[in-house]
């Protein structure tokens, strides 16, 4: 969680453990220093059950702490109350159906507003607006010709375990990227738009992510040539 509080596990379960009496979400708590928080939930553990016939998997908890949302395959996505007692509160919209089967990223929109993205495609994103009492929802948020998502081949567990889930970039959150390279002018640079929404037009790839660090470094480069060109004008 944000407030480094809490650790949530989604359970991708496999068809022949359905109907076991295990969790659809663990929720460890922790200690400032990382420990476990053994007065809160059973021992540090709060397990909670939404439907234990469904696989769930992509996980994410809201900017403020209040709530957790956690896609379930070829369902949708459904939010849990944290406040109050952890309580599961349904799919947040029938139109998240086509969004269960992808990891939930939280990350900056263009206007510097904090949404949480899932995928039904390598080339359309959903976001959720975490904040309202209820949250919203809006599919097809963002749409392109390029792919959003990690190719799963970066991650062999997803291959063999986890057919079809879409991965997104990682984020970091509460992050502006832009902040990494205070030196750089002021005006957003690619490197830092490119990482800190999913407005991007181009394949995530490494090739690109190479050209971004190039894009990068000449920009810093231009910045130093030009401070240096105004302490020695000769």
């Amino acid at each position: 969680s944000p407030d480094e509080s809490m650790l949530a596990l989604a359970n991708f379960k496999q068809q022949s453990n359905f109907n076991i009496n295990n969790s659809d979400v663990t929720v460890i708590h922790l200690l400032p220093n990382g420990d476990l928080n053994t007065s809160l939930g059973v021992n540090g553990l709060t397990r909670i059950t939404i439907d234990n016939t469904k696989q769930y998997t992509g996980i994410e908890f809201s900017p403020d702490n209040l709530k957790l949302f956690v896609g379930a395959k070829n369902v949708g996505i459904h939010w849990i109350d944290i406040p109050n007692n952890f309580t599961p509160m349904g799919i947040i919209s029938s139109l998240t159906a086509p969004y269960g089967n992808s990891q939930l990223e939280t990350a900056f929109d263009v206007n510097g507003n904090y949404l949480i993205y899932a995928a039904s495609s390598s080339t359309d994103l959903s976001a959720i607006d975490p904040f309202p009492a209820i949250p919203t929802f809006t599919s097809n948020a963002i749409t392109s010709i390029n792919p959003f998502v990690v190719d799963p081949a970066a991650s062999p567990y997803v291959q063999q375990q986890l057919q079809n889930f879409l991965l997104l970039p990682d984020q970091i959150d509460g992050e502006v990227y832009q902040d990494f390279a205070p030196d750089l002018p002021t005006e957003p640079n690619s490197c830092c738009l490119f990482n800190s929404d999913f407005t991007v037009i181009q394949p995530f790839t490494a090739a690109v992510i190479r050209q971004r660090e190039q894009e990068l470094k000449k920009s810093q480069r231009m910045e130093r040539q030009k401070i240096a060109s105004k302490h020695n004008p000769f």
